[in-house]
């Protein structure tokens, strides 16, 4: 895009994650900003996507783009990298794809048992589980 992004574009946009990588688009069906990141998609600012894309000197950048509206479907998302401080656009489904394959995980399988191993030594101890034992408990039945 040729124009700098406001660095604390995200932040205003109500994205408050770590990922590298984040998409922004309007969903109809709530009339409400949506972002991206591959782990998590919830809704943002909606006044601060319509300032921010309604701007004059952003509005022309991205007007060849449908990122979504109140009566339409969404066909572009519109991706951040917070690496590079750089915004792209992609269809949908592209970069939907994009942000799920270089997502990091929340937390992974083995970092999980690493974690909830020593909460279920205690609920095998009290034969009870009260939370939040029980969750992490419950979370592998080889406990």
């Amino acid at each position: 895009m040729p124009f700098p992004v406001p660095p604390i574009l995200e932040e205003a946009l109500g994205y408050t994650g770590q990922s590298r990588w984040v998409a922004f688009y309007w969903q109809p069906g709530g009339d409400e900003l949506r972002y991206a990141d591959g782990a998590v998609s919830t809704d943002g600012s909606w006044h601060a996507w319509l300032t921010f894309t309604h701007h004059r000197r952003i509005a022309p950048a991205l007007a060849p783009y449908h990122f979504g509206n109140s009566e339409e479907d969404v066909v572009h998302w519109l991706l951040l990298d917070r690496e590079t401080r750089m915004l792209l656009v992609g269809a949908r489904a592209t970069v939907s794809d994009f942000l799920h394959h270089s997502a990091v995980p929340l937390m992974t399988s083995e970092a999980l048992t690493m974690f909830s191993e020593p909460y279920a030594n205690v609920c095998r101890r009290r034969r009870t589980c009260r939370p939040p034992w029980r969750a992490l408990c419950s979370v592998s039945s080889s406990w």
